[in-house]
Formats: structure tokens, sequence, C-alpha cells
């Protein structure tokens, strides 16, 4: 088990009865980052053309996850000595499921009465976005994240979901076999640190060798590249198990906050380095954020205020109930363009129901 010891943390069987378990409360801070995130992909499937790198926010969600994931998973490990892994997948099935269904439900709707064209497919897409596939059916259809815009699927949003989903069925067992061998030796934590670093590398370099042998779309699309970015987050959740951040932290929070924001401004959409093997590297700078967040700071309050946090929490119904929403309420349906039909869109009520957050 993992506890805490005159500044150090150990790992020990679990007939040992630890003196102070690693925990990690709330981060009101944290749901205000998944504000910015999903403000960042609102901006740019709303069109706006001062952020043409909005998408970014999705590489955001993918390292926040991670490191909340396996921070739970380490947590899990300290109060029972194990893993359930069933338990796990029970709560991600009853956390995401009901709405994903009822998104995909509501698109076959929008589809029999005909507001959207019934093609072959669209209905391989739904099926796809159905068994947490999507992203694979993108690619292997030939579909480019450069054409979203045109004639845009209602479930295309769900190639990311897919990703994170296929991530979490595997990540249990993963969890656990590297924290069985992590106690075998000295210092298991850092052992464990490593061995998530390492993961993060070897997913790091698939994405040049993807380019190389593949596409640029299989770079953005394939799971095994898009992996690093939560890998990049899972071995931060160790590196903070291992030890408390200093105070000194907080000053990368600006820093790393207006970089993130920057890029999402001045990154082209549909090509350029994200899709060139840039993602994990630009997963560094999530990492570094989510570090600095860890220590009080101006960041860390501003972010943890009321209005950033209530946004975090109704993250996932905004990502998941958007698009569809953006698509039906598209220019030529409603006659409208620019600011007003942003204002339409976003006005929807549809697009802020259920689920709270990706975690």
């Amino acid at each position: 088990m993992l506890f805490r010891s005159r500044g150090m943390t150990t790992l020990v069987g679990t007939e040992t009865r630890p003196e102070e378990p690693v925990k990690m409360g709330y981060q009101p801070a944290l749901d205000g980052l998944r504000a910015v995130a999903v403000a960042a992909v609102l901006l740019f499937h709303l069109g706006v053309s001062w952020m043409p790198g909005g998408y970014l926010g999705v590489s955001v969600f993918f390292t926040l996850s991670g490191f909340l994931i396996t921070t739970l998973l380490i947590r899990e490990r300290v109060a029972t000595g194990g893993i359930d892994s069933r338990a796990f997948y029970t709560r991600r099935l009853r956390r995401l499921m009901p709405a994903s269904l009822a998104c995909i439900a509501g698109v076959c709707v929008v589809i029999a009465v005909g507001l959207i064209a019934d093609t072959a497919s669209l209905r391989r897409e739904v099926l796809g976005a159905l068994f947490q596939v999507e992203n694979w059916v993108s690619l292997l259809g030939g579909k480019s994240y450069a054409q979203l815009f045109q004639s845009p699927s209602p479930v295309a949003h769900f190639w990311s979901l897919a990703i994170e989903e296929q991530f979490y069925w595997l990540w249990p067992p993963v969890v656990t076999g590297l924290l069985l061998w992590a106690t075998r030796g000295a210092r298991p934590l850092q052992r464990m640190t490593y061995a998530l670093v390492g993961l993060f590398v070897l997913s790091a370099l698939s994405v040049p060798i993807t380019l190389r042998l593949w596409s640029a779309d299989a770079v953005y699309f394939a799971s095994w590249t898009r992996f690093a970015e939560i890998l990049a987050g899972g071995a931060l959740a160790a590196f903070v198990a291992l030890r408390n951040p200093p105070a000194w932290v907080r000053w990368f929070a600006a820093p790393s906050l207006v970089a993130i924001v920057v890029l999402c401004v001045v990154t082209p959409s549909g090509r350029g380095w994200a899709y060139e093997g840039g993602l994990p590297l630009f997963a560094l700078l999530s990492v570094l954020l989510i570090l600095s967040l860890q220590a009080d700071g101006t960041i860390r309050t501003v972010l943890a205020t009321a209005p950033f946090v209530a946004i975090g929490r109704v993250s996932f119904g905004l990502y998941l109930y958007h698009w569809p929403v953006f698509v039906v309420l598209d220019a030529d349906r409603t006659g409208m363009s620019g600011w007003q039909l942003g204002v339409l869109r976003m006005g929807d009520r549809k697009s802020t129901r259920l689920n709270s957050s990706h975690t």
C-alpha cells in the first residue's frame, strides 16, 4: 500500500497499516481547466476565425483525464490494497453511457425525420460512436479532421470519446501490473513514475513512425498516437503521488496557460504541427499547467471561481451535445450566419444537458 511517512512515499504489503495515505481531494481549479478546454473546442466548432486551433482543447482533456484516472486508481490501491477493475468499468459505464446513448438516439431521430441525409457512411459512423471506435471508422473510411466542416457528421466528435474509452478499458490492468512490478524494488512509486514516463515516450515515438508509414490523419486519429497525451497525465499522477509539488510550481501556471491559449489562436485548422508529431509536446504544456495547479496561486484561484467550475462540471454534456446541435442548426437551415448563428446554437438548451465531466 502507499503511505507517506516523514516526507517519503512507500509501497508496502497490505498487511502494514499506513500512517498517512496519499490523498488528493477535490480540486475545483481542475474543473475550471475543463471549462477553458471545452470553451476552446466550442469556439473552434462555431467557426470563430481567431480560434482556428481550438481543437487543442481536446488534447488538454486527454491529459487531464489521464491525470485524474491514474490518481483515482492509485488512491484505490492506497485504500484497498488492490484495484477493482470491474467496479471501475461499472462506474465508467454508469457515468458516461446514459448520456452517450441518449445523444446517439437523438442523432438517429434527426436522421429518421430527414433533417440529416441518411447515408451508408453515416450509419457506419453511428455504429462507430455506439461501439466506441469512431476514430477508427473515420480513419479507415478515409475521412480527415480537416474536412470536419464539409458535410459534417453529427457524431464526428465521438472520435475523441472513443479514444478515451479505449484507453479506459486498458488502463486498470496496466496500472495494476505496473504497481505489482514496482513493489518488487526499492522506491516503488519512483519506479512507477519512470515506467509511465517510458510508456509516454514510446507512444510519442509512435507518432513520427505513424506519420512516415501511414499519414497525418492517422497521427490524429490512431489510438496509439493519441494515448501519449493521456499517458502524460498518468505519469504526472504518479509523480504527484510520489511527492508533494513545491509551492514554486505555481509560477508555471500563467505562462503555461497563456501558451496553451496562444497556440489555440495561432495553430491552423486541419494541418501543421498538430498533425506532424507535435501533440505529445503540447501535452507537456498541459502537464505543466496541471502540476502548477497543485499549489495555491492566482491562476488556481481564478479557475476555482464559480463560473469556471460551473462550466467545467457540465463540460462532458457540453462537448457531447453541442456538435449535433451545431450540425442541425447550420446556416442553410436557419438562414443565419456569423454571431447570430453562434448565439442561436449556444442558446439551445440541448447542448448543456447531462453529465458533469469526463472523469
